[in-house]
């Protein structure tokens, strides 16, 4: 394999990477958006309860 030729295949490879890697990012926030918007609501909830508890004491 010539040098020419092994330039080619590193940067295929690199580029093929930098692909899977955004598609893992693009997975990982789907993820995180679906956990958050499950979270949210029990979290504001919580939230509510302390400050309330906090007023009257």
């Amino acid at each position: 394999m010539s040098f020419t030729e092994k330039q080619k295949a590193a940067h295929k490879f690199a580029a093929d990477y930098l692909s899977f890697l955004s598609q893992q990012e693009a997975v990982v926030n789907r993820l995180i958006d679906r956990k958050w918007k499950e979270i949210e609501p029990r979290l504001e909830q919580f939230i509510d309860k302390k400050i309330e508890e906090r007023l009257s004491s």
